[in-house]
């Protein structure tokens, strides 16, 4: 340039997805997907066949639904990490997306699994109501934690996936928008 400043263009901050071997990408999603995969077929597999009007049924395939939450929450997150490593707009949509509806999905079992666990517990002999209840605390807890991590998840890729739009947007409309100078980047 005439004043001596190099254009730079915005990098959004850090490494880009192009400086990972194609391979080692692919692993990390196959690893995402078998994640959150894997506990919940063994979940359904544990429940099935499914007996929806049975109290003790509900309880316990829900009970043992809240310990299985690790598996696909996690799995999101290294999909989300994926997505935003990779800068792509369309997983990042569909992950956010994803994460907001397993955590209103996570809400309702917690609210369902306390009613069955108040239902439960009045029916059970005295020296099991406190564990009973001890169990049911237990588990909503788990689901309301993992219902509010999954929706933080999928709240940030929407969002990241709202500015990397506008970003492509703005660059298409204006190149040079996209550029700062070296010396500006620099001093970041």
């Amino acid at each position: 340039m005439a004043d001596g400043k190099r254009a730079v263009p915005e990098a959004g901050g850090g490494m880009r997805g192009g400086h990972l071997p194609p391979m080692l990408l692919v692993g990390i999603g196959c690893l995402a997907l078998l994640v959150a995969v894997i506990p919940l077929v063994d979940l359904t597999l544990e429940a099935w066949p499914p007996r929806l009007t049975t109290l003790s049924w509900r309880y316990g395939a829900l009970g043992l639904g809240a310990s299985q939450l690790t598996g696909p929450v996690c799995g999101l997150a290294l999909g989300v990490t994926l997505a935003w490593w990779r800068r792509s707009p369309s997983t990042l949509g569909i992950l956010g997306w994803l994460g907001i509806v397993a955590s209103v999905m996570m809400v309702l079992a917690a609210f369902v699994f306390l009613f069955d666990a108040i239902e439960l517990t009045s029916v059970a002999p005295d020296e099991r109501r406190r564990p009973l209840r001890i169990a049911g605390a237990v588990s909503a807890l788990k689901y309301v934690s993992w219902a509010a991590t999954s929706a933080i998840l999928g709240w940030g890729a929407l969002r990241f996936r709202r500015s990397l739009v506008s970003d492509a947007t703005r660059a298409q409309e204006d190149p040079s928008a996209m550029l700062i100078p070296a010396r500006k980047r620099e001093e970041e």
